[in-house]
This record gives structure tokens, sequence and C-alpha cells, in this order.
């Protein structure tokens, strides 16, 4: 939540700097990265 509302803040200060897929790629490096720790903390040592 407070990632949309931040990047929604800063879209109306300078438009120009948070491109409209943005969020899409946060949400896609978050997602990447729990599922990799997942992953790894899951497995067997």
């Amino acid at each position: 939540m407070a990632l949309s509302f931040g990047l929604a803040q800063q879209a109306l200060i300078a438009p120009e700097a948070v491109p409209d897929d943005l969020l899409g790629e946060i949400f896609v490096l978050i997602y990447r990265g729990l599922a990799g720790t997942s992953s790894t903390a899951a497995a067997p040592r």
C-alpha cells in the first residue's frame, strides 16, 4: 500500500519521474524475491 501511495504522490509532483509500468515492475521484483527466499528457506540443510 505504501509503495502505491508513494508512487502516486511522486507522479503528482513529477509525472516524468514515474513511468506507467513502474508499480508493476516493483511488484514483480518483490514477488521474485519472496519466491526465491521461500524456496531456499524450505530446502533441507
